[in-house]
């Protein structure tokens, strides 16, 4: 099976501006999402017709929300009950992609407890664990190695583990290695202070990876091209010009293409084909992985890739 790790979810309320912003101020209901990085993923992996199992922290109102509401898309989750209350978040969508504005509450630090239940949860599913994602900040300084203990304690148990993280808690979980990346160019650069567009500083970046045992990654930019290593060769992966509607969530989709392409046996370079025409289908649609299975379909081939030097 396929778990995703959400350290930090999100219950989002979505305002359409061309829909809700004319004359009335008053509404029968506020649409309302469920966000954090590993659930988006979670939701796009279902719609790709590969389900899997969502764990997360929850607490409070927002918390009841996002269990009934995750319950209500069909995905199945578990969860560590919090003290604090899940974060909220606001989203504005206009016509106008980049028009589009968004705030989220950054969320509570996580009690040491509440660490140690999630490790004892993951424990539960480890052994019919095939793949992991792990995606998202950990709210608090002294929560940065929390993806790092999650290693430590499960790597050997999981075949592939896949990260999303960025900045402390990445080089925390470097020191235990074992997995691969995928974060875009921004978190590259923050993380490892290293250009991985730029010829010398990826080459720096690769040794540095190869010495912590991290497999491979794939590293995107935007509506640019993305680079994949498959922990020998390089790649430039273009993806197609799209209509964009909302670049929130493209990441969590690519990352759930690139899951599904692996959990059906693909390779790592099919894979990751795969992974950028999901994400470039999700920036055409406004919520988080919302994209249905056709418009990614429809995106696949319009993918190029070619190999690059190192």
């Amino acid at each position: 099976m396929i778990m995703t790790l959400t350290p930090n979810p999100l219950l989002e309320l979505a305002l359409d501006a061309s829909e809700h912003f004319e004359g009335e101020t008053r509404l029968d209901k506020i649409p309302m999402h469920v966000g954090g990085k590993s659930i988006n993923v979670a939701r796009m992996l279902k719609t790709l017709g590969t389900p899997a199992t969502s764990l997360t922290f929850l607490g409070g109102f927002a918390g009841n929300i996002i269990k009934a509401k995750l319950r209500e898309d069909g995905i199945f989750a578990d969860h560590i009950e919090t003290e604090s209350e899940t974060r909220i978040g606001v989203s504005i969508y206009e016509n106008n992609p980049h028009k589009n504005r968004w705030w989220t509450e950054n969320g509570s630090e996580l009690r040491e407890k509440e660490v140690c239940n999630m490790l004892e949860l993951i424990g539960k599913y480890a052994s019919k664990t095939s793949i992991m994602v792990i995606s998202g900040t950990t709210p608090g300084i002294k929560n940065e190695d929390f993806c790092s203990r999650v290693l430590e304690k499960f790597s050997g148990q999981i075949p592939e583990i896949f990260l999303d993280i960025r900045g402390e808690s990445l080089r925390k979980a470097m020191e235990i290695g074992g997995f691969f990346i995928k974060i875009n160019r921004e978190e590259a650069l923050e993380s490892f202070n290293l250009d991985p567009f730029l010829k010398n500083e990826r080459k720096l970046l690769i040794e540095n990876l190869k010495v912590h045992n991290v497999w491979g990654f794939l590293i995107t930019d935007g509506a640019k091209s993305a680079i994949l290593w498959d922990g020998s060769a390089l790649y430039e992966l273009v993806p197609p010009k799209t209509d964009l509607k909302s670049a929130v969530g493209c990441g969590d989709a690519t990352m759930a293409g690139f899951i599904y392409g692996r959990k059906k046996g693909m390779s790592i370079t099919e894979s990751a084909i795969l992974a950028m025409a999901t994400g470039a289908a999700d920036s055409e649609v406004a919520g988080p992985c919302m994209a249905t299975e056709e418009q990614v379909k429809d995106k696949i081939s319009q993918i190029k890739i070619y190999s690059m030097s190192q």
